[in-house]
């Protein structure tokens, strides 16, 4: 075996190391039972996290051949110092200011990947097998909450979910590309589709949907799948939309009650702080400002990402968000465009689906789905053959 073989080989096994420690962090506060959040003692996110210093301390040079891969996060992580002065800090804001610069922790492990196509496959496995094992058990070993909501090892309904609606995601577009096996990966799509359903849960549906619909207008710019399927999809996509409304699953508006997922007042509410305090009234203080309840319990963030932002970072933080998760979306369908192969696609879908997902559900903290998914899709688009194609065309000039 060659050295160059040999480190190809390193590299393979590193990249899949890489990819397994980030859907560790992405999907673990969503589907790890209580029991199962520590391993020999250890917080499974602290394990991750390790992982991912450890990797990017190994691959310095990765990192830094590729800025545009990972200087967003550090954008964001600026944009959040001004929050910390407006008001008091508190545990809750100390907790969301960590998530933020785990934003750029995220951004800089993926940038380490030896081939960062390689390592976003090995992401999307995983995540693929995990949004199909959670849909399995869902369905075979779920529970029903006291408001006939599905879930699994007494889990948030909303957390399952999220990780059921992934592998609707990505089972979508793997049927477009397939020419084996296409039966059984729609099949997996429907089972998933089902999980989701049973949760009650309308945000990762319809985020799900969003994911797909974009992902089919992708294809038909590129031309690069047959008309039939993404006809075929699309009116799934439509079936899952119309069955949502005729259900009720995804009424307009509503109370935010417990139980419930309605969004309509805190919407309300929280643009009225943004109003009234547009440089923010400090991270983690969205429920301290006013009296804001709900069936005799707490509010403590808006429920969309943009206004937890836009309330408690204030005006600059709310305007760098919105530019840079919108300038990644662009740079990832530019990524497309380019080099129009399925891993490109689908990680794009998933962020897509990870972002839409964030105006419904979660805090900064809770959304480690979509800050992973955003690092991929800026790695992707920083560098399409970044890094893999060259060393493969190094590889064989060696040989």
């Amino acid at each position: 075996m060659t050295p160059t073989s040999k480190s190809e080989v390193k590299g393979r096994g590193g990249d899949k190391l890489l990819a397994l420690a980030l859907a560790v962090a992405a999907l673990g506060n969503l589907i790890l039972p209580e029991t199962a959040q520590e391993v020999a003692g250890f917080d499974y996110l602290y394990l991750a996290l390790g992982v991912l210093g450890l990797m990017f301390l190994a691959r310095l040079r990765n990192v830094f051949q590729a800025p545009r891969a990972w200087m967003w996060a550090f954008a964001v992580l600026i944009s959040a110092v001004p929050g910390v002065f407006v008001g008091g800090v508190t545990s809750y804001g100390v907790m969301k200011l960590t998530a933020i610069a785990l934003i750029a922790v995220f951004a800089l492990g993926v940038s380490s990947f030896a081939s960062v196509d390689r390592g976003a496959s090995y992401f999307v496995s995983i995540a693929l097998a995990v949004g199909i094992a959670a849909s399995v058990l869902s369905l075979l070993v779920g529970e029903t909450t006291v408001n006939s909501r599905g879930t699994l090892f007494a889990l948030n309904p909303i957390g399952v979910s999220r990780v059921t609606g992934l592998a609707i995601v990505i089972t979508a577009i793997y049927a477009i590309y397939a020419s084996k096996r296409r039966l059984i990966i729609v099949g997996a799509g429907l089972l998933a589709t089902v999980a989701t359903a049973l949760t009650l849960s309308r945000g990762p549906l319809l985020s799900a949907v969003v994911g797909i619909a974009f992902a089919l207008l992708l294809l038909l710019r590129a031309r690069k799948t047959g008309t039939r399927w993404i006809v075929l999809i699309a009116g799934v996509v439509v079936g899952l939309v119309a069955f949502g409304i005729t259900s009720g699953l995804f009424p307009f508006g509503g109370d935010l009650l417990r139980g419930d997922s309605g969004r309509g007042n805190i919407y309300d509410y929280a643009w009225h702080i943004f109003r009234g305090a547009p440089l923010g009234v400090g991270w983690g203080n969205f429920y301290y400002v006013g009296d804001f309840l709900y069936d005799g319990d707490d509010a403590p963030y808006a429920h969309n990402l943009y206004l937890e932002v836009a309330t408690e970072g204030g005006l600059i933080a709310l305007i760098v968000m919105v530019v840079v998760t919108a300038a990644v979306l662009v740079a990832g369908v530019r990524r497309f465009a380019r080099k129009p192969d399925r891993i490109a696609l689908v990680v794009l879908a998933l962020y897509v689906y990870a972002l839409v997902n964030a105006q419904f559900s979660s805090d900064i903290a809770g959304n480690r789905m979509l800050w992973v998914t955003m690092a991929l899709t800026a790695a992707l688009a920083a560098a399409p053959e970044f890094r893999g194609a060259k060393q493969e065309s190094i590889a064989r000039m060696s040989a």
